[in-house]
C-alpha cells in the first residue's frame, strides 16, 4: 500500500465509524460539540476576569494599607545621594 492510498476504504477504518454521519464533520452532534466547547470557553474566560478583578483588588487594598517605607530598598543613585532625605536615611545603616 503506498501513502496515496486513501485509508478509509480499508475494513477497520469503515468499522470505526469513519463513514457515519452521525460522527463526523457538519453533523448535529459535531455542531452541539462546536458550540458546547465556545461556551465552555466564553465561561472560563468570564469567570477568569472576575476572580483576577478581585484579586487585583484585594491585592491593591493590601498596599494601599501598608505604610509608606521609610528606608530604601534598593542601591541608592547618585542623584539619590544628593538628597538630604536620602542620605539621612542611609547614614543609618
Amino acid at each position: 500500500m503506498d501513502a496515496c492510498t486513501d485509508l478509509s476504504d480499508l475494513p477497520a477504518i469503515r468499522a470505526a465509524g469513519s463513514r457515519n454521519p452521525a460522527f463526523g464533520a457538519g453533523s448535529e452532534r459535531a455542531n452541539h460539540v462546536k458550540l458546547a466547547v465556545l461556551i465552555g470557553s466564553l465561561l472560563a474566560a468570564t469567570l477568569a476576569t472576575v476572580v483576577l478583578r478581585i484579586r487585583n483588588g484585594v491585592y491593591r487594598r493590601i498596599e494601599e494599607a501598608k505604610p509608606p517605607m521609610t528606608t530604601p530598598t534598593a542601591c541608592p543613585t547618585s542623584t539619590d545621594l544628593h538628597d538630604p532625605h536620602m542620605a539621612a536615611a542611609m547614614s543609618t545603616f
